[in-house]
Parts: structure tokens; C-alpha cells; sequence
């Protein structure tokens, strides 16, 4: 870039247009009818092979190729915008032979996830890699659940269980960190005393059951890897396999989010069994997010939505002051049955439900969708 007013200017374009090789500009979106105009007026051939690209290697790359005396028309055209790389050179000509950076199922969309932020970091990754850009607007945050008395019981005193059921990986988070809030290591440095020893002794010989993939995951990043998961990933699953299992007086530790519904609590007392209930973290609503979230929806910047869970939805909608019609024209899309059935009730159209209520089903109903528009 060049003070206007110059008299000449200080780039040697006759010896730039003369060098037999690759030209790389950057920063020169403004300046690319000048560049173009430049080379030729000094020799270089006007079909010379010529490429802009713009964002390059992120998710939403554009590439626009043709020759040095069209490139600057073909880009206004087409709109590409800073930040872009300008190429000139035989190499532009290879684009397509070397197009390391193939166009991606979701390329130049722009998704949003409305999940907690620690959570959604895999939803995140895998949107990315299929070329989305993704803007998160979590609505949510874990807080101690309102009663912090029984998790902390079974922390300062693990007892045995016949029965170690986790509805969530939340759960399992907040269910090892009461551990270590409670013990720590015994100045003598036994190894009973640690935190995840202490942990650990509660689960010893107890059936280890997790709601899904996710929550066995969370599990076994503590050590805890022998886990049943149901086929259904809810908690109508976890009751089901329940049922055909669990005996009379055995002890069940459900350790659930406190607004959890009572599904598998219910089917634990139908058995006879005892149940140990721990309420090990609540979902509340989170604000701090409103204002771009409401922007991004009065401007159309969302080509989708994601729902990973009941409370997203329900504290979406709290965000919006219950105004639905601004989600109105932007694709929905549910994890599953019992997070399709909130939002209807909310009033929201589902586009696509997930097939299997996991971070994978998710983005691939998002795929299933988006990605034949594309």
C-alpha cells in the first residue's frame, strides 16, 4: 500500500513482472485491479495463470483462479474479501491438481451450539472438520446442586454398592471432585487416603452403568473402565436395563443432575431396591451470552442450531424472553427424542433429530441436512 498522492511508485514492477517464478501478495485485496494493470504494463502476459485465495485453510476458504488480465474482475464477482493471499504464477494453474484443501460438506456455514463451553468443544471439532464455522452461545452453566448434603455424605463416608449408576458426564465430574474436596493425602503418604483412591473405594463392587459413550468416557479418564451402557442412550435406556437386572434390597448409587427426571429412580424403588440418590449438580441459565446470541439471529449469520439437551433449549428460549419467531427460517437440530419433545413444546420446529443421541448423531443430523444443500 502506497501514499495516493506519490508521484511513482516505489515497487519496481518492470523487475517484479520479469522474475520467473511465483508471486505472492499479501495484504493487496484493495490493490489487486493495480497489481494486475502493473505486471502487464511491464510484460508479463495477461494469461498468465493468477489465484486469489481468501481465509486460507480455515473452515470457510475461498479460492477464485483464472488469469492476470480477468483475476481482479472474477474476485469482485464473486466477493472475496480480505484476508486473502493474492497468487501469480504457472503454480496458480495447479489448483486443482493440488487442491490439498478439498471443499468440505459444510463449507460457508455457519453453525451455532448452544452448549455449556466445557462440553462443547468435541461438538465443536467435529463441525469444524466438515468446513463449518461455529459460534457458541452457551446458555448454560453447572452450578452445586441446591441440597450439596448427599454428595457430600457419600464422599466423606464411600460405603459399598451393588449398583454405580451416572446419568451424565457432569455427574461423574462433580461426583470425583466431591471426592477430592473432602480427602486428601494422609501425611504418611498412604495411597487410602488420596482422593482417587477414595473414589475409586466407593465404586469397588459395584455394577458400573453409564447413560451413554460419553459419560463411559468421562469414567474411564478416572480409572473406571469395566461399564455397562444401555442401547438407548437415556434414561428410558438405563431404566430398561435395570429392570432385567436389578435385584430385591440390592444398593443403588444414582448419582443424576438435580433436575433429572425420575425415570430411573422409578425403576430402581419397582425393583425393591435401595436407592443412595445423589443430586451432584444443577443447570442454570447463563446470560452473559444473550446479547450476541440475539445479534446473530437478527442478522442471519446462523445457517443452524444445535440442541445437545433439554435445558439448552428451554434456556435458549429463556435468553429470547420466550420470543421464538427470531429462531423462525433457522434450522433446528436435536440430539434426541426427549430434547425434540422440549423444544417442541416450546414451540420450535426440530429440522433433524439426531439417530443416536451422541456429539457424533448430532453433527451428523446437521450433515444430513446441510450438507446435500451445499
Amino acid at each position: 500500500h502506497e501514499d495516493p498522492s506519490k508521484l511513482a511508485s516505489s515497487v519496481q514492477w518492470e523487475q517484479v513482472a520479469q522474475l520467473k517464478g511465483t508471486l505472492v501478495f499479501l495484504m493487496g485485496m484493495k490493490n489487486l485491479p493495480i497489481i494486475a494493470e502493473s505486471l502487464m504494463a511491464y510484460g508479463m502476459p495477461g494469461d498468465t495463470p493468477a489465484a486469489v485465495v481468501e481465509r486460507g485453510a480455515w473452515p470457510a476458504q475461498r479460492v477464485v483462479v483464472g488469469c492476470l488480465d480477468t483475476i481482479a474482475a472474477d474476485v469482485a464477482e464473486r466477493g472475496l474479501a480480505n484476508p486473502a493471499v493474492i497468487v501469480v504464477g504457472e503454480v496458480a494453474a495447479l489448483h486443482d491438481r493440488l487442491a490439498w484443501f478439498d471443499p468440505r460438506p459444510l463449507a460457508g456455514m455457519t453453525v451455532g451450539i448452544t452448549r455449556a463451553r466445557h462440553q462443547a468443544s468435541e461438538l465443536r471439532t467435529q463441525l469444524e472438520a466438515l468446513g463449518a464455522a461455529v459460534a457458541e452461545f452457551p446458555v448454560s452453566r453447572l452450578a452445586p446442586p441446591t441440597d450439596p448434603e448427599p454428595l457430600a455424605a457419600v464422599a466423606a463416608a464411600p460405603a459399598s454398592y451393588d449398583w454405580a449408576v451416572f446419568t451424565s458426564a457432569n455427574g461423574v465430574k462433580t461426583f470425583f471432585r466431591a471426592f477430592e474436596a473432602d480427602a486428601s493425602a494422609s501425611a504418611d503418604g498412604d495411597a487410602s487416603a488420596s482422593p482417587a483412591y477414595s473414589a475409586a473405594a466407593a465404586l469397588a463392587g459395584a455394577t458400573v452403568l453409564a447413560v451413554g459413550p460419553a459419560t463411559a468416557k468421562a469414567l474411564a479418564t478416572r480409572g473406571v473402565h469395566s461399564v455397562l451402557t444401555p442401547d438407548s442412550f437415556c434414561a428410558e435406556g438405563v431404566a430398561d436395563l435395570l429392570s432385567g437386572r436389578l435385584g430385591p434390597n440390592e444398593r443403588v448409587l444414582l448419582v443424576r443432575a438435580e433436575d433429572a427426571r425420575t425415570v430411573v429412580a422409578d425403576a430402581v424403588h419397582a425393583a425393591g431396591a435401595q436407592l443412595v440418590d445423589v443430586p451432584a449438580y444443577r443447570t442454570v441459565l447463563r446470560e452473559d451470552g444473550k446479547d450476541d446470541l440475539l445479534a446473530a439471529l437478527r442478522e442471519g449469520r446462523l445457517d443452524a442450531l444445535t440442541f445437545a439437551s433439554s435445558s439448552a433449549a428451554r434456556n435458549t428460549v429463556a435468553l429470547l424472553d420466550g420470543d421464538t419467531s427470531l429462531l423462525a427460517g433457522v434450522p433446528l437440530f436435536s440430539i434426541g427424542p426427549l430434547t425434540t419433545v422440549t423444544m417442541e413444546e416450546m414451540g420450535l420446529e426440530v429440522r433433524a433429530e439426531a439417530a443416536s443421541s451422541t456429539v457424533g448423531g448430532l453433527v451428523g443430523a446437521v450433515l444430513g441436512s446441510l450438507g446435500e444443500a451445499s
